[in-house]
């Protein structure tokens, strides 16, 4: 018994339901020589040997290391959460076609379209047509896997406004190239041409950099024609 650490109040139960049906699976918490716990994964099975008497096997495997690993791997996940859901910038999480697949509470407040909206959404949907910049930031993004700068995007309502983006492109588990965008709103900022410092990226806006806005071709090849998908 010294092997058991009596603290662990699931032993009781694991050893009756052991003799009640002859086998028991599951995760207990033992003691080391030197007196230090740990979480092990066990399986045991009663039997009768070959002079009649009940035995028991026990398989155990020290499973400690694998829960400090999904410990803290939870305790990164909730705080990614945390920051994901509270942030002052909209989070997109996307794909290098122009789809979306997780976006947080800001970006549908910024945009006006639901969580589950974004999902049937398409880049185009978001982005200014009238802004070329829009080509040239995929451009650079493709070629360097980032992109920080102003370019002008659309409502669900229609209406248009100013946002400093700042996207990266990563590779998933799956391989599969995927984009994360973060994006403020800069639409108050703009009325009074404001001054807005966002880690290393500084912008003054303008009302020159607001007029850009009009006038422009639709985002497509160079020539305006041939629609570009990056």
């Amino acid at each position: 018994m010294g092997l058991i650490d009596s603290s662990d109040k699931q032993h009781q139960a694991a050893l009756v339901e052991r003799e009640r049906t002859g086998h028991f699976d599951g995760e207990l918490h033992f003691r080391r020589k030197d007196g230090t716990k740990f979480l092990a994964e066990i399986s045991s099975t009663l039997f009768i040997d070959q002079r009649g008497n009940k035995r028991a096997g026990l398989f155990i495997r020290d499973v400690s290391e694998r829960k400090r690993l999904e410990n803290e791997l939870f305790e990164s996940e909730e705080r990614n959460r945390l920051f994901f859901e509270n942030s002052h910038a909209g989070i997109l999480f996307g794909s290098i076609d122009g789809s979306y697949q997780v976006v947080n509470p800001v970006a549908t407040r910024i945009f006006g379209w639901s969580e589950e909206e974004f999902k049937t959404l398409q880049r185009e949907d978001l982005f200014d047509p009238d802004d070329d910049n829009i080509l040239n930031a995929l451009e650079e993004r493709l070629r360097t896997g980032h992109y920080s700068g102003v370019l002008s995007h659309i409502r669900k309502d229609g209406s248009k406004f100013p946002a400093q983006v700042t996207s990266n492109l990563y590779v998933d588990r799956s391989g599969q190239i995927r984009s994360f965008t973060f994006i403020i709103d800069l639409s108050d900022l703009m009325k009074d041409g404001s001054f807005l410092s966002l880690g290393h990226t500084q912008a003054k806006y303008t009302p020159q950099i607001a007029s850009s806005w009009s006038g422009r071709k639709k985002i497509g090849s160079r020539d305006g024609k041939k629609p570009v998908r990056i």
